[in-house]
């Protein structure tokens, strides 16, 4: 109680208390703490960028083997065309298998195979309507 009594009648212990209490509410502390998160936040989305960059990259150009293109062609499963020691196979690829389906005997030019990598080519949903219903329009 003694304590209390010093505190309220000791002006420089009020004007300190006063002080640091203003001091975490400032405004400066605020702007402070907002800078940091935003450059907290910056550090996140450069590094996600960077990240998302480098997933498809290949740093390894003078490896045996090279990918040079592949299709969606179900859910997991993938066809893709690898160079290996200078030949090309199709390769079908599957969760847990891998498959040799063409060995070529001339190298393929894959630049000018455009090929749609958007997935497999399934039929719009009025086509399958149609089929439905025994090809009566609908």
């Amino acid at each position: 109680m003694a304590q209390i009594a010093n505190i309220a009648t000791d002006p420089g212990t009020v004007s300190a208390a006063a002080t640091g209490a203003a001091g975490l509410s400032g405004g400066g502390s605020v702007l402070e703490m907002i800078g940091s998160l935003m450059l907290v936040l910056v550090v996140i989305f450069a590094l996600a960028f960077v990240a998302r960059r480098l997933q498809g990259a290949h740093f390894s150009r003078t490896s045996a083997l090279r990918l040079h293109s592949g299709i969606q062609v179900g859910a997991k499963e993938r066809v893709v065309i690898v160079d290996a020691g200078g030949q090309q196979f199709l390769v079908g690829v599957a969760p847990g298998s891998v498959r040799l389906l063409h060995k070529f005997d001339a190298p393929v030019d894959t630049a000018a195979v455009d090929v749609d990598e958007s997935g497999p080519v399934e039929p719009g949903f009025a086509e399958r309507l149609r089929e439905a219903l025994g090809g009566q329009r609908a």
